[in-house]
């Protein structure tokens, strides 16, 4: 390999977690904390201004004429029903039938800074008992019309949340089931209320509402009936909060753990790709058409960091403990890499040894393809460093023959390091036959060819959208 990956970072030592509160904290919060269910969506609430009444996301319980809060504390379900909503800020205040004794929470009066530790605790994956995650507010966009893509924001555009509306950009990621968890600080006061579940392909948009619209829901005359099913089928399209996302299997990659989210289609996949114009010529290059793939998506949660491989793909740990996996036969083979890093220069080591680690332990006979290859990473507004590049191999026993070719993403956000890539290797027979098979597909003996180009291009389109979500 010719020089190998250089990633010039700035490190941050903060945790791939964040700063934590003691768990006193977090045992304070709780039984003011329910899970809200509605139809197949779950998200989270929390009791405010009377402890008969919750605050959640509108769009969690939107057209949904049975809503169900369960108080984990007390482990009871309760009945709720949505007496107020404000649709621009997306809340929605429910009435509890019945509730056991709770806590109000408490909005806090003073804006939060940028510096303050935040958390927010909730339901995030369906999962059944409450979460947190550390988060913090990110200076930026003032409202989701800054923050948003012009796709989204025109699927947005006179719905809710409104385009225009005030929001809290967060730092940090708001998991699927988080949409209306109360985000607080280390005096258990509510600065926001989370609502960014915005699924944006891969990778998701985090923001909070600011607390101070409770006031207005409180007062709000809106009508909560007469929900068209559109309006509820838009905000389970743009919401990845509460129906399809939910934690479908673990495991263990480079001594951290990834949980596998869900199963989406390359069109939804590709509205977040940090690289759109890669992304595009990749696309043209291949000549096909991947409206119909679909890939399995997979995240560290501490770190937000997101991997995409080919559907069906099985991962699997080899020898040094990275995940791996192999298709159509053993010619093509995905290797992926993530680590919490403690310095700069540890970023720069574990780039090149994972560009190794694919390569077979030898870097003998790799040179870099100029036409795929990023010579400057790429840098994100929120600390993203991203970098891809394409190699091919010169065979050894057949000097003027490539055998391999692959595709590498590197990228590191604060002190979290991924990398996932692809590598094909093949014989001059097997060249042969596929050259045959590009003139002719549909040939009996092309079903192994054809497969090998499918999921050769599933591939190499999985690595070019393994990110970090925004935020």
């Amino acid at each position: 390999m010719v020089g190998g990956a250089v990633l010039v970072l700035e490190g941050r030592s903060a945790s791939a977690g964040g700063y934590q509160f003691n768990a006193s904290v977090y045992d304070e919060m709780k039984p003011s904390i329910v899970r809200v269910s509605c139809s197949e969506r779950s998200a989270t609430g929390f009791l405010w201004s009377s402890p008969d009444t919750a605050v959640t996301a509108w769009h969690a319980v939107a057209g949904c004429g049975n809503v169900i809060v369960y108080f984990e504390a007390e482990r009871v379900s309760r009945q709720a029903t949505v007496v107020r909503v404000l649709r621009r800020a997306d809340l929605a205040l429910l009435k509890i039938t019945n509730p056991p004794v709770g806590r109000v929470l408490v909005a806090e009066t003073a804006p939060a800074s940028l510096t303050e530790p935040l958390s927010v605790l909730g339901y995030p994956l369906q999962i059944p008992s409450m979460t947190n995650t550390p988060l913090q507010l990110r200076y930026g966009g003032k409202t989701l019309r800054n923050i948003v893509p012009e796709s989204v924001a025109q699927a947005l555009s006179g719905g809710s949340p409104s385009l225009d509306l005030e929001i809290d950009f967060i730092e940090g990621h708001l998991l699927p089931g988080n949409s209306g968890a109360p985000i607080f600080n280390q005096q258990r006061r509510v600065v926001a209320i989370a609502d960014g579940g915005l699924e944006n392909g891969a990778a998701a948009v985090s923001w909070g509402i600011p607390v101070k619209f409770l006031t207005q829901l409180a007062s709000s005359t809106e009508s909560a009936n007469g929900q068209e099913a559109a309006g509820a089928r838009q905000m389970h399209v743009l919401f990845a909060a509460e129906s399809e996302v939910k934690n479908l299997g673990e495991i263990t990659c480079s001594g951290l753990t990834l949980t596998k989210l869900r199963t989406t289609s390359f069109p939804q996949l590709a509205k977040s790709v940090d690289s759109p114009l890669g992304l595009y010529q990749l696309v043209q290059f291949f000549q096909v058409n991947p409206s119909n793939f679909n890939f399995d998506v997979y995240q560290h949660l501490p770190s937000g960091a997101t991997f995409v491989v080919p559907e069906g793909a099985q991962l699997r740990p080899d020898g040094r403990g990275d995940c791996v996996a192999s298709a159509s036969t053993g010619h093509i083979d995905l290797h992926l890499q993530v680590g919490v890093l403690g310095s700069v220069a540890e970023a720069q080591s574990k780039a090149q040894a994972f560009e190794l680690a694919w390569a077979g332990g030898n870097a003998r006979g790799w040179m870099a393809d100029p036409q795929w290859s990023n010579w400057v990473p790429y840098y994100r507004f929120d600390g993203l460093v991203v970098q891809r590049r394409a190699y091919t191999h010169v065979s050894d026993v057949y000097p003027s023959f490539m055998d391999q070719y692959g595709f590498e993403t590197v990228a590191i956000r604060r002190n979290v390091f991924i990398g996932l890539s692809t590598r094909y290797r093949w014989t001059p027979e097997f060249s042969q036959q596929l050259n045959a098979c590009r003139m002719m597909p549909t040939a009996p003996a092309c079903g192994e060819a054809v497969r090998f180009f499918a999921n050769w291009v599933k591939s190499v389109l999985s690595v070019q959208l393994t990110t970090f979500p925004v935020g």
